[in-house]
């Protein structure tokens, strides 16, 4: 087993044939492509992988990818944690026509040369769990609060929004004579 830091790139059937295993983190500062979905880039993502043949001799990879990444909140848009999860299964395959004939249980990944990038991969997966609609557990985010200003311009939470509705028109009840009760 490998720990520490992963390899940009690899020899996937090589590190199969040696039924290597990398066991460390990839940097959220070298992922450019998920960046743009985050609002920081601070933080790594967790990486397990084994590379290994299988008993029909196909060159796969399995593993996980995790971490905690900071986005936009979509309720209150402020930045929110959000746990991120991926389980991979691939098979190393040279071409379309081997990828069509895997397993349903098995991803194709295609390398059509000796090495290819891990990275690439990492964010690849990484980029699809993420969530559609990232945001707070309910009561941590701010979306529910009544916002005002003080004398300075200065913008801060005032209450929580009431779930009970005012009706509109109260405000005309002291117009009335005698309204004012």
């Amino acid at each position: 087993m490998l720990d520490g830091q992963i390899p940009h790139t690899v020899e996937p059937r090589k590190l199969a044939r040696q039924d290597v295993r990398f066991d460390g983190e990839v940097a959220v500062t070298v992922l450019k492509r998920l960046q743009q979905s985050l609002v920081d880039s601070d933080g790594a993502i967790r990486v397990q992988l084994h590379f290994f043949r299988d008993l029909e001799g196909r060159t796969c990879i399995e593993g996980t990818l995790g971490g905690e990444l900071a986005m936009e909140c979509q309720r209150c848009l402020e930045p929110a944690k959000v746990n991120v999860e991926s389980e991979i299964s691939l098979a190393v395959v040279w071409n379309d026509d081997q990828a069509k004939a895997l397993p349903s249980h098995l991803e194709p990944l295609v390398v059509t040369e000796d090495s290819t990038s891990l990275w690439d991969l990492i964010e690849d997966e990484v980029i699809l769990a993420l969530p559609l609609i990232p945001g707070h557990d309910d009561d941590a985010c701010r979306a529910g609060l009544i916002y005002t200003t003080d004398p300075e311009g200065n913008l801060y939470p005032e209450e929580e929004v009431s779930d009970k509705k005012q009706n509109p028109f109260s405000v005309l009840a002291g117009l009335k004579p005698g309204g004012n009760d």
